[in-house]
């Protein structure tokens, strides 16, 4: 083969075809559905952001919804004082409200004792003489005191002024530093001073400062100044408050020889270490314990001060128990000054007293006085919380259907689509919860079990089978009374098939009382008449003629053997029963006629018209009335009588009437906007002056159309806010494919298709690929066929020349 064949293999050349850009161009058409596929995944994607979206508003508004049902919300009361400067007032939801004009004539003062004398009796350095605690300057050296304070060796520079008396206070006198060129300057001046009346001393060997009263009497010092001469200096009046109490400075008061002991204060024992505890640690002990009274260090007066912790004639009393420490280093006694009792009328009443200035009035007002003095504190209804809760959930009430109405837009003059336009579960969605915000809650009365229905089975009771096989604690038995409807429970095959015997089957009955011999003729029977041709009786449907039976138990058998009339009546007890054959069916009476017999034999159609239910989560019943305002009479009869079982209280039962009951938002002004207004359509609309005023007049009112405890076990189970945090619940919840809510179930739905999307796409490339692989092998095969014909056809080119040219010679 030639070289120029063999190279045109690979490119084409051979067959004149661009073999690379058809297999291109077939593998391209191929993955044309692969294209297709990734446009509806990232649709899916899209889809699924904007569920993530509504799901997350519909969570807010779950918790705006939650938040409706809280009691204190709506029971909330605010106190405003006219007078704050006289007393402050708190106020709790259970505070009635009301003006209350409060006159305080007198302020509760504590007990109070102190030291007898300082805690530091200095006598020992001098006449009432104090020293620095510690060096001036822990381990700079020492203080020259020939140099300006700026420049003597101070941590800091001290300015401005000190003022000093050495006789109690009786003369003194104010020094300023920066008068003085030298710090000696300064101690001589002080000394020498007739009104300061103080020697002012520098031990340079020891590094402390000293000032005593050259006349025996207290001294007094205090200082003025960015940088205070005394704290600079480190020299104060009493003891040092946190330090151990062996290095405290009592002075001549020293810590008792025992190192450590006990005393009592109001008979609460407060102990002591030496070598452990400081005069702070002692104070906090005794202000921590039940001894009443509240403990603290004057370093200006030098003294512990004792106060009562409540006013009035609280007595303080403080005995060593374990050594001196109390009355010899602290200076304390029994002595005390007794404290009065707070006074207060209250809208002119009697004098009212308390030891203390806050005085709770009933169980919700509190007031704490400050001064004497008249001022008004007035309770009211404090709507802003339960404004702001409500106004909460309808601003996202109105973001969720702006979100559901964008998303699932369908716009045909501007050819808008919202990306989930035609999800008939976010449209639902959105009409569900119109529908809640719209509709009439009918508060009706309800029974639950007070608690579990005690019972055999870890999963409650079986419904499905016999009251003696469901396993009961004990099996019920006699008869159940609701609304005077009777319902034996020896009648009833299972559990369920009684209650539907409640729900759904009415009964009739004469009461008792009538005497009737039913084999007799209707004359002589006891029921007082003789029917006539036209007396008639007609049960659901099925009409006799009273006339053609000779007696009444004819006339029974009649009608026990009529298809169409689908009952039994029966006699026993003085009692006509009238049952309906047809379990679930209704029965329905009538009659016409002079001589009726239904009224002789005082039969009624006796409705129960309520619900009873049982929930085998909470293993609860539960009876409810079929109508709002609907009363609900129970009694029960039997040794294990069905109510007991079951714990259900007998007794007459009612809820709130139409009249006095709230039961749609539209009462408080919340409403839908006007179809017309796109901007406002199925969205609410709050007419905040009507709701302002549904909260003022009516709080209790509001919260019952938000959320009631119609069963009594305390947790709110009806109104507007429950029904949306229920169904909110059910749309957003997580879980197992059987337990997640409808957006997670849309979200997990669209997150399969798009995985089976990856698949088809992953295998679809497989498939290419190996496609492409086989037209690329069959394209080379065919250049190599032609390869091989144009080499044929060269060879026979060169026979034939060659035999022409052999011809010719």
């Amino acid at each position: 083969m030639s070289t120029s064949i063999l190279a045109g293999i690979g490119s084409g050349m051979m067959s004149g075809i661009d073999t690379e850009q058809l297999v291109e161009a077939l593998i391209t058409i191929d993955r044309h559905k692969a294209v297709k596929w990734e446009a509806e995944k990232t649709s899916n994607e899209l889809k699924t952001q904007s569920l993530l979206d509504i799901n997350t508003k519909l969570l807010t508004l779950q918790t705006r919804s939650t938040s409706l049902l809280s009691k204190t919300l709506f029971e909330t009361k605010k106190a405003t004082v006219t007078d704050e400067d006289i007393f402050s007032a708190a106020v709790s939801s259970n505070a009635i409200a009301g003006s209350y004009n409060i006159e305080v004539l007198q302020l509760a003062t504590p007990s109070v004792s102190q030291s007898t004398g300082e805690l530091n009796d200095t006598t020992g350095i001098g006449t009432n003489a104090f020293k620095s605690q510690g060096e001036v300057v822990r381990g700079r050296g020492k203080i020259d005191t020939s140099k300006s304070f700026k420049d003597a060796g101070f941590e800091h520079a001290i300015d401005g002024s000190v003022t000093i008396s050495g006789n109690g206070g009786t003369t003194k006198e104010t020094f300023y530093l920066a008068a003085y060129d030298t710090v000696q300057d300064f101690l001589d001046d002080v000394s020498t001073s007739a009104n300061s009346k103080v020697n002012l001393l520098y031990d340079a060997n020891q590094d402390v400062f000293t000032i005593n009263s050259d006349v025996g009497s207290t001294v007094i010092f205090s200082a003025a100044g960015t940088n205070d001469f005394f704290k600079e200096v480190n020299l104060s009046r009493g003891v040092v408050a946190d330090a151990k109490l062996s290095d405290a400075d009592f002075g001549v008061n020293d810590v008792d020889a025992l190192s450590a002991g006990s005393f009592r204060v109001n008979g609460v024992k407060i102990t002591w270490d030496a070598d452990t505890d400081s005069l702070n640690t002692i104070l906090s002990r005794i202000n921590n314990s039940t001894a009443g009274v509240t403990a603290f260090y004057d370093p200006d007066l030098d003294k512990i001060v004792l106060t009562s912790k409540s006013g009035g004639a609280a007595p303080i009393s403080v005995i060593d128990e374990q050594g001196t420490f109390a009355a010899n280093s602290l200076n304390l006694s029994s002595t005390y000054t007794e404290g009065q009792v707070a006074r207060i009328k209250v809208n002119g009443s009697d004098v009212i007293e308390k030891n203390s200035n806050t005085f709770t009035l009933g169980s919700g007002l509190t007031l704490n006085l400050k001064k004497l003095g008249s001022a008004t504190v007035n309770v009211t209804q404090d709507t802003s919380g339960a404004e702001t809760a409500i106004k909460s959930f309808v601003e996202e009430f109105n973001a969720i259907i702006d979100i559901i109405n964008k998303e699932t837009v369908l716009d045909l003059e501007s050819k808008k689509k919202g990306i989930l336009q035609g999800s008939s579960a976010v449209e639902n969605i959105a009409h569900r919860l119109l529908s809640l915000a719209t509709d009439r809650y009918n508060i009706k009365t309800a029974l639950t079990s007070s608690q579990q229905v005690t019972n055999k089975r870890d999963t409650g009771i079986d419904k499905t089978k016999s009251f003696n096989a469901a396993a009961f604690d004990t099996t019920p038995d006699g008869t159940l009374t609701i609304n005077g409807a009777a319902f034996s429970i020896g009648d009833y095959s299972t559990v369920e098939n009684f209650m539907h015997a409640i729900n759904d089957y009415q009964k009739s009955s004469t009461g008792t009382g009538v005497s009737v011999t039913v084999s007799n003729s209707w004359a002589t029977s006891g029921l007082g008449f003789t029917p006539g041709s036209g007396d008639k009786a007609t049960i659901n449907g099925a009409t006799f003629n009273l006339s053609n039976y000779t007696t009444v138990s004819e006339f029974m058998q009649a009608v026990n053997d009529s298809t169409q009339a689908d009952a039994t009546i029966t006699y026993a007890n003085n009692r006509f029963t009238i049952r309906r054959d047809t379990a679930n069916r209704e029965l329905d009476l009538a009659e016409e006629g002079t001589d009726k017999f239904f009224s002789a034999a005082r039969i009624s159609v006796l409705d129960p018209e309520v619900t009873i239910s049982y929930s085998q989560s909470e293993d609860k019943f539960k009876i409810e009335a079929n109508t709002q305002g609907a009363a609900i009479i129970l009694s029960a009869t039997g040794t294990n009588d069905f109510l007991s079982e079951v714990n259900i209280t007998a007794g007459t039962y009612t809820s709130p009437s139409l009249d006095s009951a709230l039961d749609e938002l539209a009462e408080i002004g919340i409403t839908t906007g006007s179809f017309d207004d796109k901007k406002m359509r199925d969205k609410l609309v709050i007419d905040e002056a009507k709701l302002k005023d549904a909260l003022l007049a009516n709080p209790q009112k509001v919260q019952d159309l938000f959320g009631k405890d119609t069963d009594g076990d305390l947790v709110k189970d009806y109104g507007v806010g429950f029904s949306f945090k229920e169904f909110l619940k059910l749309q957003t919840k997580t879980g197992g494919e059987t337990t997640r809510g409808i957006i997670r179930g849309e979200i997990n739905l669209l997150s399969q298709q798009n995985k089976r999307i990856d698949e088809d796409i992953s295998d679809l490339d497989r498939r290419l690929e190996m496609k492409e692989v086989r037209l690329r092998r069959q394209f080379t095969a065919m250049e190599q066929a032609f390869a091989q014909s144009q080499s044929v056809m060269q060879n026979l080119q060169r026979i034939g020349a060659l035999n022409n040219n052999n011809r010719k010679k």
